[in-house]
């Protein structure tokens, strides 16, 4: 576990001083959603206005790490509670994700392991009061109500252990004070004689010594009520006061009621561990369908502006690329001052200032293009990581060709160039790829291989 103790590894290239921490743009993200939310959890929502008030009132409070530590929670919370948000770089979600299982300057080992555990808690009231006693502990204040830190520790692990699904402790995560009636095992005599086993659950060997457990009627009334009040008067020995006691005796009781308790615990790093790959499926899950659905957009806003006060001059322009030997990006490097087809470039620049609509539909078009573009870059790096690459690219090939052929036919702003040198290096090899994908798909095998179709019939 990292040492929380000192500042988070900042996401930012070196030049940071000319640019904006991108943890601003999360802030101001969880502060629109917080809404959503207030009517399931009002104090996450205070609590993410008041982060967005102070980061807009001293931009300089986001190198604090108790601050970016608090984001990090909200971040966490506002996950569980809405799903996953996207457009969060990814060393910036790795910093959130670090910081939201510790707290600042927090070392004991007891409070760190149930810090690893919230993710996998639904209790909102819980995390909240883990996430308090780590802080006051990471920061050196003593606790309001007085009480012994240990006993707060114990009371906190007790409510962890009665959640519906809580996580199963480690050997290392607990009190290790329990290991004392595993001492007392070993002098009575061995780690699985039967005195031993009494040494450690008393209340196991009570029962036998009924006669009910056996099958046989009780012989005396009040000898199970005297043998029931056993187990708690031994753990009495433990000290962790009354609360503790009633807890831990409902615990034995359960256990002994359902055979499935004494299977073997799983530990809170691995529930995490799970619970983290879960939550990064989901997140990806929701960057593909948020792609798909840019995806869509870029197609109608393209279309929108072909079809729109532009497609006079956009038909001209096609004509001219049938009748020149270059095409299209013959003429589209000739549409600039001097160049053959100045005149083209001349009314498509006027027809952009004097059609009604024409500069809004481009401004449209050009916003969904980069907004899919950095979808689109993000469902790429899912595919490399995933190993999925080939078959996230066949499920966005169809639209992203069609993306790819309207862009590159249309002309950019800029004399010369076409909407579609316009985008991302990395978004037009995608669309390249998808391009020659599909006229690969529709190209008959003798054309795409044409020394095969030309090699002579074998002689019958």
């Amino acid at each position: 576990m990292p040492d929380s103790s000192t500042a988070p590894i900042d996401p930012r290239p070196a030049d940071a001083a000319t640019r904006r921490d991108p943890i601003h743009d999360l802030i101001t993200r969880l502060d629109r959603d917080a809404s959503t939310v207030t009517t399931k959890d009002p104090d996450l929502s205070r609590t993410i206005h008041r982060l967005a008030d102070a980061a807009g009132a001293r931009p300089d409070r986001v190198e604090n790490a108790t601050f970016r530590t608090r984001v990090a929670y909200a971040l966490q919370d506002m996950e569980k509670l809405g799903g996953p948000i996207t457009a969060v770089p990814q060393a910036l979600r790795e910093e959130m994700g670090r910081l939201a299982l510790t707290a600042p300057g927090l070392q004991d080992e007891r409070l760190q392991a149930l810090m690893r555990s919230t993710p996998t808690m639904d209790d909102a009231r819980l995390v909240r009061d883990i996430r308090t006693l780590a802080n006051n502990v990471g920061a050196g204040r003593t606790p309001e109500t007085g009480a012994p830190l240990r006993d707060l520790v114990d009371a906190l692990e007790n409510r962890v252990r009665l959640l519906p699904s809580a996580p199963g402790p480690s050997s290392s995560d607990f009190d290790p004070r329990s290991t004392r009636l595993d001492d007392k095992a070993a002098q009575i005599g061995g780690a699985g004689s039967e005195r031993a086993q009494a040494a450690r659950s008393p209340g196991v060997e009570s029962l036998k010594a009924r006669p009910e457990f056996n099958g046989e009627p009780p012989q005396n009334p009040t000898a199970g009520i005297n043998e029931q009040a056993r187990p708690q008067a031994t753990v009495a020995a433990r000290g962790v006061g009354v609360v503790g006691l009633a807890l831990a005796a409902l615990a034995r009781h359960a256990r002994r009621e359902s055979p499935n308790w004494d299977r073997q615990p799983t530990s809170v790093v691995d529930r995490s561990a799970r619970h983290e790959n879960a939550f990064q499926q989901q997140r990806d899950d929701a960057t593909i369908r948020s792609a798909e659905k840019s995806q869509r957009a870029a197609v109608e806003a393209v279309q929108a502006f072909a079809q729109g006060p532009v497609s006079n001059i956009l038909t001209k322009i096609q004509d001219a690329a049938k009748a020149e030997p270059g095409g299209m990006q013959a003429v589209l490097s000739e549409m600039r001052e001097g160049g053959r087809f100045a005149g083209l470039r001349s009314q498509f620049n006027a027809d952009l200032v004097t059609e009604r609509g024409a500069a809004a539909a481009m401004g449209r078009m050009a916003g969904s293009l980069q907004q899919y573009g950095a979808d689109r870059s993000a469902v790429a790096a899912i595919g490399a990581r995933q190993n999925t690459a080939a078959a996230l690219d066949a499920r966005f090939e169809k639209m992203d060709a069609e993306i790819g052929r309207a862009t590159s036919v249309i002309p950019s702003k800029q004399d010369g160039m076409s909407v579609m040198d316009d985008l991302g290096g990395k978004f037009r090899e995608i669309l390249d790829r998808a391009i020659n994908a599909v006229k690969s798909a529709f190209t008959p095998s003798a054309e795409r291989n044409p020394r095969a179709s030309a090699s002579p019939s074998p002689a019958p």
